[in-house]
């Protein structure tokens, strides 16, 4: 976070000094989330069957509310995404001798947790039974622990903390709304703003995390209209379109889950750490509400333009990937297979979609190729952790000395594609579509060169990417395709 430095508007007011103690609220300030979304959100992957206590906690005030989340999760403040800058900020204070106290609507147990964790507060104030500790309830608690009438700056971030800045001397700001910065910046208290990087848009954080570059795995859809030779007729094109909107959308769904319940380990990992939801950029309410959503218009579309069996293939891929995420992702091989797949549902869709069902030999090559590249994706992964000095794959039934057998596997599942495509070319249902069938036999070669490649540049580490998207981003790729397109043609074209 960087931050930008405002001045008072009132004249002849001192610098800030030790004599004058500085509060510093929790949820929105001094870490980028809300603590009892973190707890609800706990509850929601572990115990479930708890959830529908909370609104009835709060219709009895939020105060219980609070304390039942402090009493039934415990939250690892560790992890928690801490604001650098205002760390640093605090710090900066600390040294300066100024009284830190941290003030927050929080439960004052997790209050406590988060200040041991930090180690920079004198005193911790938060929500207790019969207090709840934000707007003025906040500037009576921090009166009472301070004395009436000692003044005291207040660093916050949201509308509930206009009250608190009222009563203090200076006003620090945290990612402010444009009118509450404009009513504190009035009232000349206003002496320091911290903005995240990039404004901290939370629209673009949401899309960023409904992950619209994987979308582009959904063109698979389009295999069974296009290897049918149904590319003239606007009305499949249309359905196709659909087909691949809904599946980006379902795909999105399982994305925003699989971000809210690996919260914790996405803190901890060098890269997903950075995710909005892990850095805290989209609040954890955002993704909850945009679950919902994307799945209604998901189904609702494909309802309204799809055969019922495609809305039946969205449900199923949903709760298949949600099931690969909570309980499969951790056993080897059977990851591998249903990864796989799920890559087959969606040729097996985009058939249903265009009324072009997929022939048995379209679906043993695909579920052998999404094998291959889900084998790479394991051994890209462990390639990774090899040269971390790690020995096992956090989450999954892998160690660093599988990866030989996973190799070979991997390239034995693709030349196993390129088998059930040499047999496809010596079936009937070959010379119902090509007029020069004994052409198809070129593309074998071109295959085997892909998929051996695709091996060797895992093998050599070159592949660190999901190899979907690698092989999506090599040029080699297209060059291959375009020979196989090339080779189609030759092999369709009327004699």
């Amino acid at each position: 976070m960087t931050q930008t430095q405002t001045s008072r508007s009132a004249e002849g007011v001192s610098k800030p000094g030790a004599a004058r103690p500085l509060c510093v609220d929790l949820d929105g300030t001094l870490v980028a989330t809300d603590t009892v979304w973190e707890a609800i959100l706990h509850l929601l992957r572990y115990r479930p069957w708890v959830v529908w206590r909370l609104p009835v906690l709060a219709a009895q005030g939020l105060p219980n509310l609070k304390a039942w989340l402090a009493d039934e999760v415990v939250v690892d403040v560790a992890t928690l995404p801490y604001r650098s800058a205002v760390v640093e900020f605090l710090k900066q204070q600390k040294s300066d001798g100024r009284r830190l106290i941290l003030a927050t609507g929080a439960d004052e147990r997790f209050a406590r947790d988060v200040a041991a964790h930090v180690g920079l507060f004198d005193e911790v104030v938060g929500t207790r039974t019969g207090r709840n500790c934000t707007g003025s309830g906040k500037c009576q608690a921090i009166a009472s622990t301070l004395g009436d009438g000692v003044a005291f700056d207040y660093i916050g971030d949201s509308r509930a903390d206009v009250a608190v800045w009222q009563s203090a001397d200076r006003a620090y700001m945290v990612n402010p709304t444009s009118s509450v910065h404009r009513r504190v910046h009035a009232g000349g208290r206003l002496e320091q703003v911290f903005r995240d990087p990039g404004g901290g848009n939370r629209l673009m954080a949401l899309l960023v995390s409904m992950r619209p570059q994987q979308w582009v795995k959904n063109l698979l859809l389009a295999a069974p209209m296009l290897l049918g030779q149904q590319l003239f007729d606007p009305v499949r094109w249309w359905l196709l379109l659909v087909a691949i909107a809904c599946f980006s959308l379902a795909a999105s769904v399982v994305y925003l889950i699989n971000d809210l319940f690996d919260l914790k380990a996405d803190r901890l990992h060098p890269s997903k750490r950075h995710r909005p939801l892990a850095a805290g950029v989209l609040p954890i309410p955002w993704a909850l509400a945009a679950v919902p959503v994307l799945l209604v218009m998901a189904l609702g579309l494909a309802a309204a333009v799809l055969p019922a069996a495609f809305v039946g293939l969205v449900a199923g891929y949903v709760a298949l990937a949600l099931m690969y995420s909570w309980a499969v992702k951790g056993k080897a091989i059977l990851d591998v297979i249903w990864l796989a797949g799920l890559y087959t549902l969606r040729l097996i869709a985009g058939g249903v979609a265009v009324a072009v069902l997929p022939s048995a030999w379209l679906l043993g090559l695909s579920m052998f190729c999404f094998l291959s590249l889900a084998f790479a994706k394991r051994y890209a992964e462990l390639g990774r952790i090899a040269r971390e000095q790690g020995t096992a794959a956090a989450g999954r039934d892998y160690q660093v000395s599988d990866m030989s057998l996973i190799g070979t596997a991997g390239l034995v599942a693709g030349y196993m594609a390129v088998l059930v495509f040499a047999l496809y070319i010596n079936s009937d249902v070959v010379t119902e579509l090509y007029t020069q069938p004994v052409a198809l036999w070129l593309i074998c070669p071109l295959l085997v060169y892909w998929f051996t490649r695709l091996w060797l540049k895992a093998h050599r580490q070159e592949m660190r990417d999901d190899p979907l998207m690698f092989t999506l981003t090599d040029p080699a790729t297209y060059g291959v395709g375009l020979l196989v397109v090339i080779v189609a043609v030759v092999a369709a074209w009327p004699g």
